[in-house]
């Protein structure tokens, strides 16, 4: 798979109108073909992440989680769903504070307190409510920014799941 390097001009356009800035770009993907990630960085110092999922259903998963799930988790725990644009698909992020795990020399101790920590987290999502069925369906198609054509689209993938 081959990717670019910078966002298209559309989808950097969008992300700009989104964040009300025209934000400074730096490649962020992580070393896999299945995803496109890029770090925003506005005049006002804030930080957010553009990612663009390699397919719409990964798309409708993730915006799914992120608008129904992980605000369960609390502030600074994951990334916080700012936009999403179905056309595109792509998600504009917060930024959370530190380094993924791998990235960490960790002792076996503070290796067994990531993972309790993360079970925990786990544990919270799985206590968010239902995401299935009716409510699956409301969440995608309630995105005040998918367009006419992304809502087809988000609309077919839904005949698809619950056929």
């Amino acid at each position: 798979m081959t990717h670019l390097s910078m966002p298209s001009p559309a989808l950097l356009g969008w992300a700009g109108r989104a964040l009300g800035a025209q934000p400074s770009v730096q490649d962020a993907s992580p070393p896999r073909d299945n995803s496109r990630v890029w770090r925003l960085d506005l005049p006002s110092g804030v930080r957010r992440f553009l990612k663009v999922c390699p397919r719409p259903v990964m798309y409708e998963r993730e915006t799914l989680a992120l608008r129904h799930a992980v605000p369960a988790l609390g502030a600074g725990r994951a990334p916080q769903l700012r936009a999403s644009n179905a056309d595109h698909l792509a998600l504009l992020l917060t930024a959370v504070p530190g380094r993924p795990l791998e990235q960490l020399t960790l002792t076996p101790a503070e290796e067994v307190r990531a993972h309790r920590q993360g079970g925990a987290l786990l544990a919270l999502l799985h206590i968010a409510g239902d995401l299935s069925g009716p409510r699956r369906t409301e969440a995608r198609l309630d995105d005040p920014h998918v367009t006419a054509r992304g809502r087809r689209t988000l609309e077919r993938l839904v005949e698809g799941v619950f056929a």
